[in-house]
């Protein structure tokens, strides 16, 4: 019964220990504000906000750079690979139609092998 009364506690918010949580985002808040004022100040006192510019513009650039470098090389793999592919299934589908048509062949020789021989025997039977 004290485990209900302390749960019930807590969910109504008159519990102590349990209201702490609230605090943690409040405090997030004050010291991320207290970087911000300091780094305002050094960069209005020092100029530092112009080498940080230039800084960013400089990283930005060289990662552009990078990664146009990167995604040239893939697009050029990507298209020996796909020439490779292709060359290998124009082979195969090449060998599966020549066997297409042999087989075809097999099987009109066979039927003229059969009209012929029903046309012997019906030229012998009229004689």
């Amino acid at each position: 019964m004290a485990m209900f009364k302390r749960h019930t506690a807590i969910a109504g918010g008159t519990d102590r220990a349990g209201a702490h949580w609230i605090l943690v985002p409040f405090a997030l808040v004050r010291l991320i504000t207290a970087f911000l004022t300091r780094f305002y100040l050094a960069v209005t006192k020092y100029r530092v906000g112009a080498a940080l510019g230039l800084g960013a513009v400089l990283l930005i650039s060289c990662a552009v750079g990078t990664n146009m470098i990167v995604l040239g090389n893939l697009r050029e793999d990507a298209l020996q690979s796909a020439e490779a592919d292709l060359a290998r299934h124009t082979l195969l589908l090449a060998e599966q139609t020549e066997e297409s048509f042999q087989s075809l062949d097999l099987i009109l020789s066979s039927c003229r092998r059969l009209s012929w021989r029903k046309e012997s025997t019906t030229a012998n039977r009229t004689i």
